[in-house]
């Protein structure tokens, strides 16, 4: 079997183009290298809008106390001004933001819980996600 195998690989001096089975093989070693790179592409997506999203709560965070100290209170995400930060931003891996004021720290806080269609391979889409102001943000 092998030595017919071997004599239908072995091409005339004058043929030129590859046989069926070696683009049959090539095909099979893509299809394999594809099912292995997709899940870990999308995974990293996820975690880039994770953080993405974090970075954003950080600004909101900061157009909080930036309105904070004009004089206007900031009881929530829809109570920042415009002049100050677009409260239509939505998260990039779902949900909604929430803004709200640390009672014992004085620290504003953003939470979110991003959706798994969104984020995947980030824990759940019972996770939420909080951005602290004047802390490191990590993913939960």
């Amino acid at each position: 079997m092998l030595i017919k195998l071997r004599k239908m690989m072995i091409r005339e001096p004058d043929q030129k183009g590859f046989t069926l089975i070696e683009l049959i093989i090539v095909m099979a070693i893509l299809a394999i290298l594809a099912a292995i790179a997709l899940p870990r592409y999308r995974a990293i997506q996820g975690v880039s809008r994770i953080r993405a999203d974090a970075a954003t709560a950080q600004s909101i965070c900061a157009a909080a106390r930036l309105q904070e100290t004009d004089g206007t209170p900031v009881t929530d995400y829809k109570s920042l001004k415009p002049d100050y930060f677009n409260t239509e931003t939505k998260p990039q891996s779902g949900g909604e933001f929430a803004l709200t004021l640390n009672a014992t720290s004085g620290d504003y806080e953003v939470k979110w819980t991003p959706d798994e269609t969104k984020a995947p391979n980030h824990g759940g889409k019972d996770h939420e996600q909080t951005v602290i102001e004047g802390k490191v943000f990590e993913i939960k």
